[in-house]
């Protein structure tokens, strides 16, 4: 099948969270049985030798009844074909050195960005089998698709769209589709009555036309039908309940191995015993405390690696770190929020116990610091107040770290307590089923209980042999695709 992705994030160029592996991830995986490419804007952050990029079409565009140049070039990553949106300067959409500006900004950057998309494919001329959208940055490809752009619909014979994070849900201003010439007689799919007002989110329009829906997470697929989860949009969604798929997402097992991570102080040895494996990680923990300037001492480190986003619950993250190293363990979070108060608050928390024995804030980001984290660390807190799929997880059990979870989302369907769960070769970390403080700190008890027992192994060894790869997810994908496409193939005469 010929499936294009159209995405504001892919990795290894244009990252900010859990979006942009997905997106490389399912699109190495897919390339291997069909012809595949992503779409994405050209940011002007992104850091490609200019040998590595040619120019594939340059025509005019709309907006504001003004005609501007745009530009597509072509590239590859991770042998992916890339196609990168470059708007005119003079709209200074992608120009600042951020994928989001968290202003009303980003509505109208991403509203021009699927008009240009839409323009390019269409003086493309190719044939789609499935249109793949990710989030709101993309979801006015389907209206576009379905209403607007009556010779793209002839092209494109399916539109999917993955939920990522449903919260997000890019609300806009009409104005924002009178400026690329949207005709207004087609936005009834935006709109979402508010207590005394209607407003309008492109995520609903990508919601009631895509012929897919897919979460990235069966157990994300069954929340976002609660009132509590559909941000809005559960009335929707209710309507739309056969179209609605889940399927968790992977992690690139080549990229998270510990066995080749070059990153790392301590590999874990090639076909290595758990004591040899147990005993690197012990390496790892000493390497790390004595770059970090923590005590040596043989207690359990506990981490967090995360952004520091409300979603995430970083308070909750602080406090069952402090909690922690009170209980005969030492704690480490390592992270950024995009809140201004709230990064300001974690480095003077990083201030507070710079010097402190057990416990370390660290308010970055890190690629090379959270590998050593996940090598050193004997559990991973992770307290989300939702979770769609989570990735953080899965990447710590490859690591031989035990994940201590809220049972939600995506952390639902990958880990799994052995005070819950009967099957011994499933058990893999602890879960707790509220998300609070007083309930956090008994399952914390519980992990530093069971580590000082020297009970841990089975959980070790069943979250390291557990298989993450993209292979299963992306052929879940391809069967949902069929579907779409057998569904809106035109009839013969």
């Amino acid at each position: 099948m010929h499936i294009v992705h159209v995405a504001s994030e892919m990795a290894p160029i244009a990252k900010v969270g859990g979006l942009a592996d997905a997106v490389t991830g399912l699109a190495k995986a897919q390339q291997k049985r069909n012809h595949v490419s992503v779409i994405l804007p050209k940011y002007s952050l992104l850091s490609l030798d200019a040998k590595e990029i040619r120019l594939d079409m340059q025509f005019p565009c709309e907006k504001k009844r003004i005609s501007y140049d745009v530009r597509v070039f072509h590239t590859e990553i991770e042998k992916i074909p890339v196609y990168l949106i470059e708007t005119s300067p003079l709209l200074d959409h992608f120009y600042e050195q951020k994928i989001y500006l968290g202003t009303k900004r980003d509505s109208e950057r991403f509203i021009y960005f699927c008009k240009t998309v839409a323009e390019y494919l269409i003086r493309k001329n190719q044939e789609i089998d499935v249109l793949h959208l990710h989030d709101w940055h993309s979801a006015l490809m389907a209206p576009l698709v379905k209403e607007v752009y009556l010779s793209l619909k002839v092209l494109v014979k399916s539109v999917a769209l993955s939920i990522h994070n449903l919260a997000y849900t890019g609300k806009f201003s009409l104005s924002d589709l009178e400026e690329i010439h949207y005709p207004l007689t087609h936005t009834e799919c935006f709109s979402s009555k508010g207590f005394f007002f209607t407003y309008y989110s492109l995520m609903r329009g990508g919601l009631g036309l895509c012929d897919a829906l897919v979460t990235v997470s069966p157990g994300y697929a069954k929340e976002i039908l609660t009132k509590k989860y559909a941000c809005g949009f559960v009335d929707l969604l209710e309507k739309r309940r056969d179209s609605i798929s889940g399927i968790l997402n992977g992690i690139d097992e080549e990229l998270w191995d510990p066995e080749k991570d070059l990153l790392i102080p301590h590999r874990f040895p090639k076909n290595a015993s758990l004591d040899e494996i147990l005993l690197a990680k012990r390496n790892n923990k000493r390497a790390l405390q004595k770059r970090l300037g923590l005590q040596e001492e043989g207690r359990p480190l506990i981490v967090c690696i995360s952004r520091l986003a409300d979603q995430k619950n970083p308070e909750l993250m602080k406090n069952g770190l402090i909690f922690a190293t009170k209980q005969f363990a030492q704690g480490i979070l390592l992270g950024t929020s995009p809140l201004k108060k709230k990064q300001a608050h974690f480095e003077k928390l990083a201030k507070t116990y710079e010097h402190h024995p057990h416990l370390r804030f660290i308010p970055l980001f890190s690629n090379e610091l959270s590998r050593w984290l996940y090598a050193a660390a004997d559990f991973l807190f992770m307290p989300s107040k939702f979770e769609p799929c989570g990735l953080t997880q899965m990447i710590a059990m490859k690591y031989a770290c035990v994940p201590i979870v809220h049972h939600i989302g995506g952390l639902k369907d990958t880990i799994f307590d052995p005070r819950y769960e009967k099957d011994s070769k499933k058990v893999n970390g602890f879960y707790f089923t509220k998300s609070s403080f007083s309930i956090a700190k008994e399952t914390i008890n519980y992990a530093l209980d069971v580590w000082k027992k020297d009970r841990c192994k089975t959980l070790i060894e069943n979250g390291m042999s557990a298989s993450y790869s993209w292979d299963a997810p992306a052929k879940k994908y391809e069967a949902i695709y069929k579907q779409i496409v057998a569904k809106n193939r035109p009839l013969e005469k």
